[in-house]
Formats: structure tokens, sequence, C-alpha cells
């Protein structure tokens, strides 16, 4: 690997999304040097608010880090169950910030809310959502929510004809 390190892998419970646990990989050495390369820390070991500008610099490189960002701290709604949902919940204002607009560069219309534990980042449109899938590449994802959607659809077609043709008779 490109640091010689070793991991350790631990499981435990996830305190954001009480569904899952959480798999935590643990760096012993060499943790100050990697954080930095990431764009986690400067050259003081100060936390950076918002990443440096060859992290989310490229096309692909945005897809990487809202990749990231979703796995760390996203959900999305099943659509079976519920209103289309996705949200991230960022700490910090400036991260948030440039999360919203690296969202909005595919033409997702992201809002920001504040929260007691941070800023969450939400998007509501159903194509939308659909759309964030797709820029994080989880395309067996996009195909069941798509198929979710399609049949939400129809069947809500199928009530309005319904109800319309009740108030006519």
């Amino acid at each position: 690997t490109q640091y010689e390190i070793e991991l350790k892998i631990e499981t435990k419970n996830n305190v954001n999304f009480s569904k899952k646990e959480l798999i935590v990989m643990k760096v012993d050495t060499k943790a100050d040097l990697i954080l930095k390369d990431i764009g986690y820390q400067d050259e003081n070991g100060e936390v950076l608010s918002v990443p440096p500008t060859y992290i989310v610099g490229a096309n692909e490189e945005i897809r990487a880090y809202l990749r990231g960002v979703f796995l760390c701290s996203g959900s999305i709604n099943d659509p079976k169950t519920s209103r289309y949902h996705m949200e991230l919940l960022i700490s910090t204002p400036e991260e948030s910030i440039l999360v919203q607009k690296l969202l909005n560069l595919f033409d997702l219309n992201a809002k920001i809310l504040s929260r007691d534990k941070g800023f969450m980042i939400y998007i509501k449109e159903a194509e939308k959502i659909s759309d964030f899938i797709k820029i994080l590449g989880a395309n067996k994802a996009v195909m069941y929510f798509e198929d979710v959607r399609i049949y939400r659809e129809q069947k809500n077609k199928t009530n309005r004809l319904n109800n319309c043709e009740q108030a006519n008779i």
C-alpha cells in the first residue's frame, strides 16, 4: 500500500442511523500524514473546515467526495414507505455550504437547514434524488428507486382518474 500501515477494523453501533452498524478502520501510525494527504488537516495539524480545492477540483473528484459525505452522514428514505427525502448532516457551516454548492453543480436544488447537531442539507424532489443516486454511482439503487417511483406515479394517476370519474358520476 501507499502508506505501509496496518488497519484495525472494528464494528460499533451507528448513533446517527440506528438500523446499521458502523465499520471503523483504525490507523495507529502515520495518521497525521494520511489526514494531511486527504485534505483533512493542514501542515500544523489543524482540522480544515473545507477540503482543499484539489480534492474537489474535477467532476470525478466531486463525485468521490459526495460519495464519502453520503456514506459518512447521509440517508435516503425508502420510497416505498414514505415521502421522497435525502439528507446529509454536516457539522460545520463552511463544509455544509461547500457540499450544497457541489450538489447544485449537478442541478440538484439542495437546501440547507440549521439543526442542533449541525446543518442538514436535503433534497425532496424524487427526480433530483434519483439524479443524486446516479452521481454516487449506485446503479442498483437507482433502478430500485426509479421502479418504485414509476409505480407510485402510476398508482397516483389511476387514483386521480378514479376520483375524477366518481365526481363526474
